[in-house]
């Protein structure tokens, strides 16, 4: 138990650091932290963030209907949950967002609200994020769907099925590199998610480890060499911490972090711009507004978690006993 818990606990160490370091790459976006070259490498991995969030996607949602015996009569109540645990706090800060725009009740705007609310913005011509932010969500809401549809063929297929169709289909993404990166199938993005979903068969004992590292390794290699070393890198030692660290306990700051990712990856955008926004006027040393920026903004997505997140997740629970 305490090994396969150190495994859990790998995933929930891939969560805590994904959202500081997409937090950390847009509040560079505003300082413009350059003058040092080392922190400007360290600041640049900050892109690789929501990549890791696919990954931990592609075993977290897997593993957690593999605990529930899921089948494909329960796709609705799956999908409601999904969405009372997701949307809730989403179109919270959608609001927030939108009273900020100027002419909020414009037909424009309100034709844009509607196409945030149903995760249309990729599909719409001319259509832009709020928060740019934002892109990745319709992309982990086309993946909910896909799995609750397929989950009953992925538990059951054999391994080497598996594994065929996943680098199969996560090949074929290659073609549609420079779509819309909204979208599951364009941008190299399903195959973030086939990691996840070969990670989570081999925790589950379906898929030899061996195996796996073969069929991922091309998958890592190409974006390695196609996408960005960086990234290709930062995946592959994400990956081998999930395959290999064994975390028998966490710290206290890791589970912080793990918590309120979401609630921070939601409301860092608003609250960094409106917070550095207030404080120009004071001419502070960028270093010290990049550190009080970071506080400020965990601040914040924990005073959200607390009031907007942990009340959806205790109304999906309550609701879908």
């Amino acid at each position: 138990m305490i090994a396969k818990q150190g495994h859990l606990n790998s995933i929930t160490l891939i969560r805590s650091i994904a959202a500081p370091l997409v937090l950390i790459l847009h509040i560079n976006f505003v300082i413009n932290l350059h003058s040092i070259e080392l922190v400007n490498h360290f600041i640049r991995i900050g892109n690789v963030g929501v990549y890791m969030f696919f990954i931990v996607s592609g075993f977290v949602l897997p593993y957690s209907l593999y605990k529930t015996d899921y089948t494909l009569s329960g796709f609705r109540k799956y999908f409601v949950k999904r969405s009372l645990r997701i949307d809730i706090p989403y179109w919270c800060m959608l609001i927030v967002w939108y009273i900020f725009l100027k002419e909020i009740f414009s037909p424009g705007n309100l034709k844009e609200l509607s196409y945030h609310i149903f995760y249309l913005v990729p599909f719409i011509p001319g259509s832009y994020w709020f928060d740019g932010a934002y892109w990745t969500l319709p992309v982990e809401m086309e993946f909910y769907i896909l799995l609750g549809l397929l989950y009953p063929l992925l538990i059951k297929a054999k391994p080497y099925a598996t594994l065929l169709a996943l680098l199969s289909v996560s090949m074929l993404c290659v073609f549609f590199i420079n779509g819309d990166r909204g979208i599951l199938f364009c941008n190299m993005n399903f195959a973030y998610f086939s990691i996840g979903i070969i990670l989570f068969k081999v925790y589950i004992k379906h898929i030899d480890i061996k195996l796996a590292i073969i069929a991922i390794a091309p998958i890592i290699v190409y974006i390695a060499i196609f996408v960005s070393l960086r990234l290709g890198v930062t995946i592959c030692l994400a990956t081998l911490v999930i395959l290999f660290l064994k975390i028998a306990r966490l710290p206290s700051v890791i589970k912080f972090l793990a918590t309120i990712s979401y609630s921070l990856y939601l409301t860092h955008n608003k609250v960094l711009n409106f917070f550095i926004e207030y404080v120009s006027r004071y001419n502070l040393n960028q270093y010290i507004l990049f550190v009080l920026t970071i506080l400020i903004c965990l601040i914040a997505a924990y005073m959200f978690y607390w009031l907007v997140e942990r009340p959806a997740l205790m109304l999906s629970k309550k609701i879908l006993k």
